[in-house]
């Protein structure tokens, strides 16, 4: 049990997995979008940003921010997925964990009593929504801490509140790699993190290091690297991404897929709202929310099984460092993310409708 509050420097031990996705069918709905298909309308996503820079995956992105701060304590969710949390720890910051509410939002009077001047934050606007960032941005203003946005859930939010902000866009199109570090404020670190993010390897010299890998493997060599983390390895970043990435994200018809997400998200919750075995896990969409799945909180966790044996692609954040925040206990094994995404058509939102009223 790691204490809430407490620092952290040295590799974690996470709690297990609670089910195998080994041991359900191959899924019907799936919980990402499938073939990449170009649209038409090209769009500017971050024009008046002061610097986005392109990484593979958004913990890589969280990684060169943490190398950036250096040292530093990092206070982190109590309820996350390790992939968030490797990157600090392979970066040497210390991390440190706060409770949330069953919002989902920050403990700030937790956070008041506990954080001093030139920590960092983690925010996290779980699933797309705002989870009180603007409160929180408010407060680290006030303390005098830096704010990292994990807008892994919300490649699609309005504006930044904090000082850096972190995109995952395979979440939300098409593409098997691709997120984005996003710094909103000019002199903002913006030439420091330009120079870490140019010291990255690029595409080839990735690639190299694979080939190499599996040569290895095959001579019994092994490989280094991991440092015993489960979701990050230094030696696989990389900056950029490829130029199919680059072409999907210039031509995608980002008002579609804003727009048919908002859509499916709000059929699910007027379907789901009655639910004899849960209940959504917030009360509604606002409109500037473009959700990136359907949270649904089951009153029994054995449910889960339920819905996967019926096909759905349903997500849940199981590998958690335990704490003594009890909604991140709970929704460990309760909270489920339902497919949304542009791809779900009306067929396979019935699908999941069916699974779960009853």
């Amino acid at each position: 049990m790691f204490e809430l509050g407490v620092g952290y420097r040295s590799t974690l031990q996470f709690e297990p997995p609670l089910a195998d996705s080994r041991d359900f069918p191959v899924p019907v709905v799936r919980a990402t979008p499938g073939v990449p298909l170009l649209a038409s309308i090209a769009q500017a996503r971050w024009p008046d940003m002061a610097s986005v820079l392109l990484v593979d995956r958004a913990r890589t992105a969280l990684h060169l921010v943490g190398q950036h701060l250096g040292r530093v304590r990092v206070w982190l969710p109590a309820y996350h997925c390790p992939a968030m949390i490797e990157p600090f720890l392979a970066a040497a910051c210390e991390v440190c964990f706060y409770p949330v509410s069953a919002g989902l939002e920050p403990d700030i009077g937790f956070l008041q009593e506990r954080m001093q001047r030139g920590e960092a934050l983690v925010a996290v606007r779980y699933f797309g929504f705002d989870c009180a960032i603007r409160e929180v941005a408010r407060f680290s203003r006030e303390r005098g801490v830096l704010l990292i946005e994990d807008l892994a859930h919300a490649a699609y939010a309005h504006e930044p509140c904090g000082d850096f902000a972190v995109t995952s866009l395979v979440k939300f199109l098409p593409i098997d790699t691709g997120a984005e570090l996003v710094i909103p404020v000019p002199g903002g670190g913006v030439d420091a993190l330009a120079a870490l993010h140019r010291a990255l390897p690029g595409l080839t010299a990735v690639s190299v290091r694979r080939q190499l890998d599996r040569v290895g493997r095959r001579l019994g060599l092994g490989r280094s690297g991991a440092a015993g983390y489960r979701y990050f390895d230094r030696t696989r970043i990389q900056r950029g991404v490829p130029r199919d990435v680059e072409r999907i994200l210039v031509a995608s018809d980002h008002a579609a897929v804003r727009s048919r997400r908002q859509e499916n998200f709000r059929y699910l919750f007027r379907q789901l709202e009655d639910s004899a075995l849960g209940r959504p896990l917030f009360a509604g969409l606002p409109d500037d929310v473009v959700p990136y799945v359907f949270p649904f909180l089951l009153h029994d966790a054995a449910m889960f099984g339920h819905v996967r044996r019926a096909g759905i692609q349903a997500l849940r954040w199981e590998e958690l460092a335990p704490t003594s925040c009890e909604v991140s206990a709970a929704y460990r094994g309760r909270l489920v993310q339902l497919p949304l995404h542009q791809c779900v058509d009306d067929e396979q939102l019935q699908r999941m409708v069916d699974c779960l009223v009853c």
